[in-house]
């Protein structure tokens, strides 16, 4: 409850706080243990939730509370037979990675790939920022473009192919940056570059 005094008139405003849902389950979907955000068009109070599938996704509170929304959309997917990812690896971007291999061996899977993103706890293999796979927006005339998407695949080893022990989660512009370099160069020259500019900077 607000109070203000204006002139001699009090002004008493009731604020209604939003309800507590962090630790409870609404179907597929668990409240994180983070405070409530405003998200969407309205800016409604949303929370961050898990869904058993592994995806993490801001819902709002009215809509988990009512019943209208039970999962991150892999509940719906499945029961359409649509759901051609797994986790929050869509099928689309899958196949983009297997396009991108060319040639190359690949013989890991989209579900060992999900499993092995969770085992980084979300978190580039090399620096140790969070990565996502970002979200889908709809844009008129083009049908949808995903936003904020960071995980890459990359090869630790880039002589080799994409087998399971040698690929790991990092964020697209490290990928970027190693390119066809092995770890132990790509660390050697990150930290020749480190150095130089610290003498520079201290000089």
């Amino acid at each position: 409850m607000e109070v203000s005094n204006f002139h001699s008139v009090v002004v008493v405003r009731c604020v209604k706080q939003p309800l507590d849902l962090r630790g409870k389950r609404f179907g597929r979907l668990l409240v994180l243990d983070k405070p409530p955000k405003r998200i969407g068009v309205r800016k409604s109070i949303g929370w961050d939730c898990l869904c058993n599938c592994g995806t993490k996704k801001s819902i709002i509170s009215y809509f988990l509370t009512s019943g209208l929304v039970n999962s991150c959309g892999c509940l719906h997917r499945e029961a359409a037979g649509q759901f051609k990812g797994y986790g929050e690896i869509s099928g689309s971007f899958w196949t983009q990675i297997k396009g991108h291999s060319r040639g190359r061996v690949f013989t890991i899977t989209i579900q060992e790939a999900w499993e092995l993103f969770l085992e980084q706890n979300r978190q580039c293999a090399i620096t140790g920022v969070e990565l996502s796979f970002g979200t889908k927006e709809y844009v008129p005339k083009s049908n949808s473009r995903i936003l904020g998407r960071t995980a890459s695949l990359d090869r630790i080893d880039s002589t080799g192919g994409y087998v399971h022990s040698n690929v790991q989660w990092v964020h697209k512009r490290i990928n970027m940056m190693k390119g066809t370099l092995t770890m132990n160069e790509f660390l050697d020259w990150c930290q020749r570059v480190t150095k130089w500019k610290f003498e520079v900077v201290r000089d």
